[in-house]
């Protein structure tokens, strides 16, 4: 019943705001253009667009509906992923349960169904650990490779993903340092770097293009691009300013507080925390 109201909903036409302002609008631009061009005034076209590319093929061959869809099975192959874990590190006859309390989350179903990135980026953070301690437990390089490739595709879905490229590289540490195979682990960060390189390059060479600053819209201070898109160093600082009202608090407390915060708190659409998790995970 769950899936099947996530569906129906994905079916609908698009609606939600970050949909309509860039996840699908920027694919559309380009669409029409017949190929990339630069949107100077919407700053978000800015941003890496791996999902948007394959929004973009979904909108070539239907519609919004299909864009939609497509972001979705993303996000079944992460309930598939979390499914298969738990059925490895714990009992298969109750693995079903994971995917299931995942999709009870209230707001699992406005953002899995709106061709937003956020799903989809949790996808791969997880998908690169899964890699990782596949790659531990196994011991099959290939799963080390499959970990590059997901912290790459993250990285290239959401920029603030970045945060996963220390902790895989630590992993990779780590996991060297029990085996003592230092050539091994050296190889394998190279890899790790040069896989997130090669996803994310192109957006950053495509910006470079457009505005001269391979990080527009953020680091005009040291990078410029006022030239290439409707945007400033003053709007750039209170952007950032934006960004950081975000949250419950940075203290201690607030911290320890969280999960108090996240479960009774949280609201659609609020500064504090935008969505809703729902009492499951406070209980767990």
């Amino acid at each position: 019943m769950l899936v099947l109201l996530a569906l129906s909903l994905a079916l609908a036409p698009a609606f939600a705001t970050d949909a309509l302002v860039y996840h699908l609008a920027v694919p559309k631009a380009f669409l029409q253009a017949g190929g990339l061009i630069n949107l100077p005034n919407n700053i978000y076209s800015f941003f890496p667009q791996q999902i948007e590319m394959l929004y973009l093929l979904a909108l070539a061959l239907g519609s919004d509906s299909l864009a939609q869809l497509t972001g979705m099975g993303i996000v079944f192959l992460l309930l598939l992923a979390l499914w298969q874990y738990y059925r490895q590190k714990g009992s298969a006859a109750y693995a079903w349960l994971v995917p299931l309390i995942f999709i009870s989350t209230p707001t699992f179903f406005s953002v899995a169904s709106s061709a937003y990135v956020d799903l989809q980026a949790a996808a791969y953070v997880f998908l690169a650990f899964y890699s990782w301690e596949n790659g531990c437990t196994r011991k099959q390089a290939g799963w080390f490779f499959l970990m590059a490739l997901f912290t790459g595709a993250a990285v290239a879905t959401k920029l603030t993903t970045v945060v996963i490229l220390p902790l895989a590289l630590l992993g990779l540490a780590v996991h060297g340092r029990s085996h003592k195979n230092t050539r091994q682990v050296v190889g394998q960060c190279l890899v790790l770097v040069l896989s997130s390189l090669m996803l994310l390059l192109p957006w950053l060479a495509r910006n470079y293009f457009f505005t001269g600053n391979p990080f527009a819209p953020f680091f005009m201070t040291f990078f410029g691009g006022e030239n290439g898109m409707n945007w400033d160093i003053e709007r750039s600082h209170q952007q950032f300013q934006y960004y950081s009202s975000f949250g419950m608090g940075h203290g201690i407390q607030d911290f320890l507080l969280l999960p108090i915060n996240l479960t009774f708190f949280s609201e659609p659409h609020s500064l504090k925390f935008d969505g809703q998790i729902g009492i499951l995970y406070l209980l767990l």
